[in-house]
């Protein structure tokens, strides 16, 4: 004959379904919890991506200008950038950053390609020479550059015009916040990349 389960038993089955059941439910509750902040990290940092592609395209031409070696002849070297135009600003810093560069192809550099970027308020912004600011993304922290020249030396500024010549390479990094969905918080997360030059002749 069997025997049905004591008092004692059934107690224990039931904490242990209890506590199976809390455990269950705190995996579901932190792996919610961490797509929430997956998604909303991701739709932040592709919004940064996209800021920061535009910064990659104009830093990498910075210097660029035009040289049609068909009508001009290959023996002649072309002017990178002319009159007070440098390759890199002279009044570019750590958290800012100013370049000139070509990038309609006309043979020369006009006002609208001199092309500054800083932070301001959380936000990214830039403005061409003559122009206000525009924002480029917000919720941004800080950004910061970092110069080097063809030897890997960093050069600190600020910088002279002749120093500026010597730069070959920028270090980048953008530190944004993005706020979470459904708690009261914002996390921070940070995008670094490297931008070489095209262009890495001196000037004539």
């Amino acid at each position: 004959m069997k025997k049905g389960m004591t008092l004692v038993e059934l107690i224990v089955a039931i904490l242990c379904m209890t506590v199976m059941m809390g455990v269950v439910y705190q995996l579901i509750v932190t792996t919610e919890r961490i797509q929430i902040h997956t998604g909303v990290r991701a739709e932040a940092e592709y919004n940064i991506r996209e800021a920061m592609d535009l910064m990659l395209y104009e830093i990498q031409h910075a210097g660029y200008r035009y040289y049609d070696s068909m009508t001009k002849g290959e023996g002649t070297s072309p002017p990178i950038c002319a009159g007070n135009v440098q390759r890199v600003g002279t009044d570019s810093l750590a958290g800012n950053i100013t370049i000139s560069a070509d990038l309609d192809e006309s043979g020369t550099v006009s006002d609208n390609e001199i092309i500054s970027y800083q932070v301001n308020n959380n936000t990214l912004e830039r403005r061409t020479q003559g122009q206000g600011w525009e924002m480029v993304a917000n919720n941004v922290e800080n950004v910061r550059f970092n110069y080097f020249d063809e030897d890997k030396q960093e050069i600190v500024p600020p910088f002279s015009p002749g120093s500026t010549t010597e730069i070959r390479r920028i270090d980048m990094a953008i530190r944004f916040a993005y706020p979470v969905r459904g708690e009261a918080k914002t996390l921070t997360t940070t995008l670094n990349t490297s931008v070489y030059f095209r262009n890495t002749y001196n000037f004539d």
